[in-house]
């Protein structure tokens, strides 16, 4: 996956990236921590969205190759603290998603319709689509577990 590989992309990436971190915790700067976190998040991001651009959601043939290609793009997001945002849930949900991880999925999902911000309407136009996509995949998670129900 060529997509421009940042600093943060491997198991020793995230090491250096929580380094980093800690280093300016010491320093108490909570500027360079907060760059620091908000370019890994980003660099995440784009991972999984170029990445979904070349393998579509709705092509179950590169699930298996997913698995393994999105891994790095995982730890980037939870490494990011991207966990505990509205963003990062729905993000991570996607991931999951793609992964055809179902039940992750889905906690993510759920983690994200209950963080939806109160201001959302004042939020940049990406958080309404990524509203929709959380809304989406709540659909999608929903007809699949009836199809397994109807069996």
């Amino acid at each position: 996956m060529a997509t421009g590989t940042p600093t943060t992309t491997s198991h020793s990436g995230k090491h250096r990236l929580d380094s980093e971190i800690e280093k300016y915790r010491l320093e108490l700067n909570w500027t360079k921590i907060l760059d620091k976190l908000k370019s890994a998040k980003v660099s995440g991001e784009a991972q999984l969205e170029y990445y979904l651009q070349q393998y579509p959601l709705t092509d179950y043939r590169h699930i298996e190759q997913s698995r393994n290609d999105l891994i790095r793009v995982e730890n980037l997001l939870k490494s990011a603290g991207s966990i505990r945002s509205f963003e990062g849930q729905c993000l991570l949900a996607k991931l999951y998603y793609g992964q055809s991880r179902y039940d992750e999925c889905l906690t993510y999902v759920i983690l994200a319709i209950n963080s939806i911000p109160n201001d959302i309407n004042q939020q940049p136009n990406r958080s309404y689509l990524l509203l929709a996509e959380i809304f989406a995949l709540n659909g999608l998670l929903l007809e699949k577990k009836m199809k397994i129900y109807l069996k």
